[in-house]
């Protein structure tokens, strides 16, 4: 064991021993011994609301989302205006797909502390998933307010202007996000998105090239956006590895999932159609396109099967 976390040890039979070398373990990654320290800190006090919280970030970083949400509420009933507790609720609640009450716990966070430019940044994305694009973009600008130097809410704020058609003042943010950061993957994806509009696909598949090659390895964005570029310009071969190597990239691509399984069912390929439909619901449950193709894909699947089979011969 390190040596800080001999010298904890020695104070865990304390409150406060219990909560540092549980933030510790936590830091270390030590989930589980973390969450043995926390159960002996409340177990001796159970109304430190601090030490819910903590509970609830080593059950979210376990992958145990409702079990973070409960220790998050119990720490907020004990302190409601404990903002990092409000904050990761709302992360957890997004988590689970459950985005209004994600956006709900972004507001209570915002009612206590409204100078937190990264959680109006959360509930601008939160209202776009939401459809409500005048909410996100009072969220990006509230965002940027607070931050000047945040070039991800000028991006985002493009991109929910450039979809309202307003271009220009759409520029005039990409242009700002390119002064603050100009050489990152989403200010090359945000000029790609607005060549895009303009009607310059060929600019625009460049741009979203020198993307790909500033992303993150998990960012499977601007792969994404090269690939529904290169589909539009009748490109589809080249669309179609594309669309896959984003799916290699993060196998949550949604949309990806879908074009690639309407590419399957237009060239009469149902079972790969149906495999790529089932991706698509796994990804995302409660997105009704996602089964409605999946059931087109087993129907056109099963009706091929009996053509195949012919008329029965019953004598």
């Amino acid at each position: 064991m390190p040596k800080a976390l001999l010298e904890l040890a020695s104070l865990s039979r304390t409150a406060a021993g219990h909560l540092l070398l549980a933030k510790q373990l936590f830091d270390c990654g030590r989930y589980v011994e973390s969450l043995e320290q926390l159960a002996a800190l409340l177990n001796d006090d159970p109304q430190l609301a601090f030490g819910h919280f903590v509970k609830g970030l080593v059950l979210a970083r376990l992958a145990d989302y409702h079990g973070a949400a409960t220790a998050l509420e119990r720490a907020l009933q004990l302190d409601e205006r404990l903002t990092v507790a409000w904050n990761a609720l709302a992360q957890v609640h997004a988590e689970l797909g459950e985005i209004p009450r994600a956006l709900w716990a972004v507001g209570q966070s915002l009612a206590v502390d409204d100078a937190q430019p990264a959680m109006h940044l959360l509930a601008g994305s939160l209202s776009d998933w939401l459809q409500e694009p005048r909410q996100s973009a009072d969220s990006y600008r509230a965002a940027f307010r607070y931050n000047p130097q945040l070039a991800v809410a000028h991006l985002k704020l493009a991109r929910q202007l450039q979809r309202e058609a307003r271009t220009h003042e759409a520029v005039e943010h990409v242009i700002a996000a390119a002064r603050l950061n100009p050489l990152t993957s989403a200010g090359r994806v945000a000029l790609g998105d607005l060549l895009r509009s303009l009607g310059d696909t060929a600019a625009a598949a460049e741009e979203y090239r020198a993307a790909t090659q500033l992303a993150r390895p998990n960012d499977a964005l601007p792969l994404a956006r090269l690939a529904e570029t290169l589909f539009h310009a009748g490109e589809v071969d080249q669309a179609v590895a594309t669309f896959q190597a984003a799916v290699a990239r993060d196998p949550k691509q949604l949309f990806c999932l879908l074009r690639l399984g309407r590419i399957c069912m237009d060239q009469a390929r149902y079972a790969d159609a149906a495999e790529l439909f089932r991706a698509a619901v796994a990804v995302d449950p409660h997105f009704p396109e996602s089964q409605t193709l999946l059931d087109a894909a087993l129907a056109a699947q099963a009706m091929e099967a009996h053509n195949r089979a012919g008329p029965r011969d019953d004598q």
